[in-house]
């Protein structure tokens, strides 16, 4: 970082939100420049280098610049957040500032950092309680993991993802996770419902949030989940703090990228390529006991996942997609969400034979509503619908794996092909033993 300011009032050419600076002493790529005049001050980037001169992007163009009065500054750093403790509970702008400042003290962080060493990352192997019977038996999220949200039309992510961060619980934890939120190229009333749910509810006191507004310039918009991720970055593996990080969206993001690289005349880099280099920033690691977990958000046109989510889903660990089943309400579709994880459940994690009883049920319920058979299957899965994708009060991992045992007594044993032959004596144990309880069924 420099010492003092270097200076320049050699403006050659500007267009667009361009421009070109004569006289500017080693400037580097990515560099913060700021642009001074007597009306003003523009902020933006060094872009290009060539020889004396340097290339600048401004943010937020070059409208009302004049360049005759101009001054332009080179700030001595990269693009990034000041980071310490006294973030929580915060809202920034996109850029990591308090209403357009760096209001407090703190370590700066550049927002695009070399990727963990391979040897330095490790496999997820706590699991979180969602309080959703369905998300914790057949795609559970484990702490660290990168997981997507494909919401349907018409279910706001805003009303939607509050209730579920809510939630979340570690399993056998002390401290609830430090929720992370980048809400990018919201809305007026977008950004209005969230900063109110948020601030208004006791459980998201420490929460951050990284917001950028619609009209906020394509280098805000992007930078946005960059800082929030850099910002939880340093709150789970320099404080070892379990963070969940949730972008909000990703379609948003994209757009705001390739409107980026087109201002600056540059071929955008590749979505898989641009995404993998935020997800494997995420993860646990092995010199920390801190976690990173990614969710990010996609918004899905119909049913199943959206061309965005279908691009990235080899770099995630899992999705979870809800669609809509009319009149305002929605349902997990149980066909196309995943959770690649689920391998790692089982005895000393959650139950023994976690992921046999969860394949079973999901099985037989897909297979009986693809045939709408007897009254027998009706029955089932009515039973199935009101305990895991329509109940509305919080099951713990213990209630959750209460029920799927009870409800696999309804099945004839027959069907019980996923089962060892263990798990399917205890199911005869639990059918001889148990009868209809009405709070579950």
């Amino acid at each position: 970082m420099r010492l003092y300011r270097e200076g320049s009032r050699s403006i050659t050419w500007m267009q667009g939100a361009m421009l070109c600076v004569e006289g500017l002493r080693n400037p580097f790529l990515g560099e913060l420049v700021s642009v001074e005049t007597p009306e003003g001050t523009w902020r933006g980037e060094v872009v290009g280098l060539k020889d004396s001169s340097c290339k600048v992007h401004l943010f937020d163009g070059v409208s009302g610049l004049r360049s005759e009065v101009a001054t332009v500054w080179l700030e001595g750093c990269l693009p990034g957040p000041l980071v310490s403790e006294r973030l929580q509970g915060v809202q920034v702008n996109g850029f990591g500032e308090v209403d357009g400042q760096k209001s407090f003290l703190g370590e700066h962080l550049p927002l695009e950092r070399p990727l963990p060493p391979l040897l330095s990352r490790k496999l997820p192997s706590r699991p979180f309680e969602t309080g959703r019977g369905a998300l914790d038996l057949f795609f559970p999220l484990f702490m660290g993991q990168v997981m997507g949200l494909g919401l349907s039309p018409g279910l706001p992510g805003e009303a939607f993802l509050p209730g579920l961060l809510k939630d979340l619980r570690i399993v056998d934890g002390i401290k609830p996770p430090l929720t992370v939120l980048a809400a990018i190229g919201r809305s007026r009333n977008e950004a209005s419902r969230l900063i109110s749910v948020l601030r208004e509810d006791p459980d998201f006191g420490e929460a951050l949030l990284v917001l950028s507004s619609e009209t906020a310039s394509a280098s805000e918009r992007c930078a946005t989940i960059k800082t929030a991720l850099t910002v939880a970055e340093y709150f789970a593996f320099s404080l070892e703090r379990d963070v969940v990080l949730v972008a909000l969206d990703m379609e948003a993001h994209e757009a705001a990228r390739r409107e980026r690289a087109e201002e600056q005349g540059q071929t955008p880099s590749g979505t898989e390529e641009a995404f993998a280099r935020l997800s494997e920033r995420c993860g646990c690691r092995v010199d920390t006991e801190g976690t990173l977990t990614f969710l990010p958000v996609f918004s899905c046109q119909g049913r199943g996942a959206s061309p965005l989510m279908e691009a990235t889903k080899s770099l995630m660990q899992g999705c979870w997609i809800w669609n809509s089943t009319g009149r305002g309400s929605f349902s997990l579709d149980l066909e196309n969400s995943c959770s690649s994880l689920i391998s790692r459940t089982g005895r000393n994690v959650t139950f023994t034979g976690h992921r046999l009883v969860a394949d079973q049920l999901r099985a037989s319920y897909l297979r009986r509503r693809a045939v709408r058979g007897s009254t027998q299957e009706d029955a089932f899965i009515a039973r199935f619908d009101r305990v895991f994708l329509r109940a509305r009060r919080r099951f713990s991992l213990a209630r959750t794996e209460s029920v799927a045992w009870r409800l696999l007594t309804k099945l004839p044993s027959e069907e019980l092909v996923f089962l060892t032959e263990p798990l399917r004596r205890k199911v005869q144990m639990n059918k001889t033993s148990s009868r209809d309880d009405g709070l579950l069924f």
